[in-house]
């Protein structure tokens, strides 16, 4: 079998191409309803009571929601503050967590991984076991984190603390109707 060495340069930016900076309206658009689809998905699937299918669009779901969550923080859809307050708050919103709290995380990791200063990279310095005990302690380690973070920025602080008693506001909601 013949080993691949990359002995090549590789292409620069300019060479691949700048359409590769542009996103379209309609990307865009594609981009930020596929949460919402998977939502309106999984209604339909709940009322038919095609139960099989849940775990399919939960999971379709999770994966749409951090692609465009994340291409929402690393600024590559080209929404402008408020725009880019608004996605990270109705995409944290689907998963019952908070999108600025990612932001703040996320944006460290790339900046410091791997550090002890890393709180999302902290779970693969762990067992396996470990993270998997971690976990439901996972999103609310990082809030806190992020919250620390915002010392002194009273909207970034005001937007965690709204998506912090999202979750129990929508709970509460549910068993009120149901």
């Amino acid at each position: 079998m013949q080993e691949l060495t990359l002995t090549k340069r590789l292409p620069g930016l300019e060479e691949l191409g700048a359409d590769l900076l542009v996103t379209t309206p309609q990307q865009r658009w594609l981009a930020l309803s596929r949460p919402f689809i998977c939502i309106i998905a999984f209604s339909v699937a709940a009322y038919l009571q095609w139960w099989w299918l849940a775990p399919i669009i939960v999971f379709l779901t999770f994966v749409a929601v951090v692609t465009v969550t994340h291409d929402v923080v690393h600024k590559t859809l080209g929404l402008n503050q408020r725009q880019t307050d608004l996605a990270l708050f109705l995409m944290g919103a689907v998963l019952m967590e908070s999108g600025h709290a990612y932001r703040t995380t996320h944006i460290q990791h790339h900046r410091l991984f791997p550090s002890d200063d890393d709180p999302e990279g902290y779970p693969a310095k762990i067992s396996m076991l470990a993270a998997i005990l971690y976990g439901p302690i996972f999103l609310y380690r990082l809030w806190w984190w992020a919250f620390q973070r915002n010392k002194g920025k009273a909207k970034a602080r005001l937007w965690l603390v709204v998506e912090a008693c999202l979750p129990f506001l929508i709970i509460t909601v549910g068993l009120l109707l149901w």
